[in-house]
Order: C-alpha cells, then structure tokens, then sequence
C-alpha cells in the first residue's frame, strides 16, 4: 500500500448523498466539454504486480492502512454488499468491505499500462452511468489523475462516468441487456441511471445471443492471423445484416473494434506490419460512423490516442516506414482530441507533440469519421495513403512514387470524376 495525500490541486465538484447511489459527485462550478473536473493524486495505491488478489493479499493491505486511510474507506460505499466472491468468506467484514471498494471504487493508476490501483478522495465518488458525462485518465509519470466533462455541465449536476472497459466508444450502441449483464457479472450490481430506467428491458433475441457467442469465438482466434482473418469476413457480414432488434449495430461496432486492435497489433510487432495501418484506420472510421450524430468524442477516446503512440514507437524501431506521412497529416487533423484527452502536461502527449507536427482544435465527431475514413491502402503498395488520383478520386496512394508506378494499369480505367 502507497500512502497518498487527500488533496486535490483542482476541483469543482463536492461529495454529496445522492439516491439510489449513496455518496456522489456533484459539481460546485460550471464546465465545459474537454475541461477537467478534478485533478488529484491517489489518496491510496495498492501495487498488484506478482501478487494474487487473494485474502492474504487483502488482509495485508488492509493491516497497512494508517488511521486516516481506514476512516477514508470505511466512509466508501460499495453499490453492492456481497458480490459473490469467494474470498469475501476467508475476511473480516471491514477486510471484505475494503476489497469491495478497490473493486468498485479502485480506478487503474497509470493510464491501464500499469498493475497499480488506486482509490481517491474525489474521483473515486463518480457514480456509473450509462450516458456518461466524464472519462477518467491518470499518468503515473506526472502522479495525478483527471475527471474530464465530456459535455457541457452545470452547477449541481452530478459526475458520472462509466464502469463498463472495452467499449471503446461504442457504449450509446450497447443495448440494455448487455450493460446491465456487464455490470452484473463484474461489480454485482443493477444500472438505475437515467438511461437504463428509460429503455425497455427487452431480453436479448437468439440471433443477438448468436452473435455474442460469435463473437468470443472471433476473439479467441486474434493471435492465430490465418484464422482470424478467415472468420473476420463472414462475421463482419453477419452483423450487417442483423436488424435493430437483434441489435445489429452493437454487434458490428464491437467487431470493427476488434478488427482494429487486430491490424494495430500487428502494425507494431511485425517487420512488414505497414500494410496493417490501413484496415486499422478504416476500422476506426466505421466505428466512428455507426455512432449517433453529435457523439461525445472524448467518451472513449484510447484506441485513437494509442495509434499515434504506436506510430511513434513504429517510427523508432523501423525508420523506414512509409506510414509516417500518413500519421503525420491524421495528427494535424485529430491531434487535438489526443490534446483534451490526456492534458498538455501529460509526458506520452508531450513525447508525441516532438514527433508529429502542430495540430488544430479538437475535432467533432463528423470530422473524426471524415479523417478516418480518408485513409485508404495505397493502390500500389497497400501502405496507408492520403494522396488520391486527382482524375477520378477514388484510389489512394502513399507517395508520388507509389501513384507513377501504378499509372500504366490504372490509366485504363481512370475516369474522371464529374
């Protein structure tokens, strides 16, 4: 256990008792979309690295906390009183009180690429919703973290944020089912935000459960490239042509998703991973273009943020690449979400601001689609390319190079664009 200090260097929000959730956030000032809410450092880290979460590990956890830290967790309120775990029977109730509030309460302390986790005098206050209205991030390097608004917020408005991890995004697409089953199976608790009270509790049709099943299967085959990319394909089709109420557009987004982390992975570990950058991108752009008109941008913005971190690191260890043009604009383009996201003090945002050029004001969602889905592979090479025939406008290429090279066969078919 690392002891923190309880103090906040900003915050426009103050603990309250709110029904049905217990203690909350609720903001004190006004804020704006892409301003934060509250920066502090954690008031307690637990280090999981090589260590079981098992009782042993609680009970000495627990047995570290100072005075100060034991009257901070015992004020924690879990939103659930037994969740079912087993070790919950080896603790004492106030040991099995404080794993419960790791569990619910605990945020990752280091951007999700550490094994730290940590509790907090203010953030860790911020009720679940299903429409959220902040995003949480942290950066173990400068030892704070942040609420950012994702939307425009009023005095007494209540903090949220969201609970369910590997939506990228995509969270206005889940269907009620399966965020109540989420947050069932994870923190054994049922979701009374304003969202869920106002949907129907419609149960899932077989098709949707088919594709669930499908899906998990797609997922299992990501580090077997021949498989996956064999699967991908009818997968993909399955879930365009599902309906509404087989809640096809949930289903298409989490496959896009998967296909991206596919492709990117594989940009960075693989000599020739260039020709990866390209689906990846183009998986981003459909992702972006099922969500409603208006999205918020920075609701879950870490896969965006991560291709640019992965091109940098691409960019160190093959100097080569022929991606780095590509990067290069899309940062002038979307740089500035990456800016909101993580802060200007932020050490990977300030790493990525000496490798990419300037970039502009934070796009809208529109915008981010269009950046996207204007990414295409080079005609020639299969590279990632921003440059398109200027005759017909359909075919991209990565260089002037690239474009010569493929005249002699594209000449034959070039038409220009009326």
């Amino acid at each position: 256990v690392t002891i923190g200090t309880m103090a906040s260097s900003l915050c426009k929000a103050c603990v309250v008792d709110q029904e049905p959730y217990g203690r909350s956030l609720q903001l004190t000032e006004p804020v704006a979309a892409g301003d934060d809410i509250v920066v502090e450092a954690p008031f307690i880290i637990l280090s999981m690295r090589f260590r079981r979460c098992d009782a042993v590990f609680y009970k000495e956890a627990y047995a570290d906390l100072n005075n100060q830290q034991l009257e901070f967790v015992k004020n924690l309120i879990p939103r659930c009183q037994q969740d079912g775990d087993p070790v919950s029977k080896q603790l004492s109730a106030e040991e099995d009180h404080f794993r419960r509030a790791i569990h619910i309460n605990g945020h990752s302390f280091g951007g999700g690429t550490t094994d730290q986790t940590a509790l907090f005098e203010h953030i860790s206050m911020a009720t679940h919703s299903c429409e959220s209205n902040s995003y949480y991030t942290s950066s173990a390097t400068v030892g704070i973290s942040r609420l950012v608004a994702t939307r425009d917020l009023q005095v007494g408005d209540l903090v949220t944020i969201s609970y369910i991890s590997g939506a990228s995004g995509g969270l206005p697409l889940w269907p009620r089912w399966k965020r109540q089953e989420f947050l069932q199976e994870t923190f054994s608790f049922t979701c009374l935000c304003s969202r869920c009270l106002k949907e129907q509790d419609v149960k899932a049709s077989v098709n949707s459960r088919f594709l669930t099943k499908a899906y998990s299967e797609l997922e299992a085959s990501l580090r077997d490239m021949h498989r996956f990319l064999t699967m991908v394909p009818r997968h993909l089709d399955k879930c365009r042509a599902a309906s509404l109420s087989d809640d096809g557009p949930f289903h298409l987004h989490r496959a896009w998703r998967l296909l991206h982390v596919f492709h990117i992975s594989y940009y960075h570990q693989t000599p020739d991973g260039d020709v990866h950058l390209a689906p990846a991108l183009e998986a981003l752009g459909e992702m972006c273009a099922l969500l409603p008109e208006g999205a918020d941008v920075l609701s879950d913005c870490g896969l965006i943020c991560a291709v640019f971190t992965t091109g940098a690191r691409v960019a160190a260890l093959r100097p080569a690449t022929a991606t780095a043009p590509v990067l290069h604009g899309l940062w002038r383009r979307v740089g500035g979400l990456v800016h909101d996201c993580w802060g200007p003090q932020d050490p990977e945002y300030q790493e990525l601001c000496k490798f990419f050029p300037k970039h502009g004001s934070r796009p809208s969602h529109a915008e981010l689609t269009e950046a996207f889905r204007a990414v295409r592979p080079c005609a020639q090479c299969g590279v990632a390319g921003l440059l398109q025939c200027g005759r017909c406008r359909r075919l991209r290429y990565c260089s002037a190079a690239c474009q010569r090279r493929h005249w002699e066969r594209h000449k034959h078919c070039c038409v220009k664009a009326s």
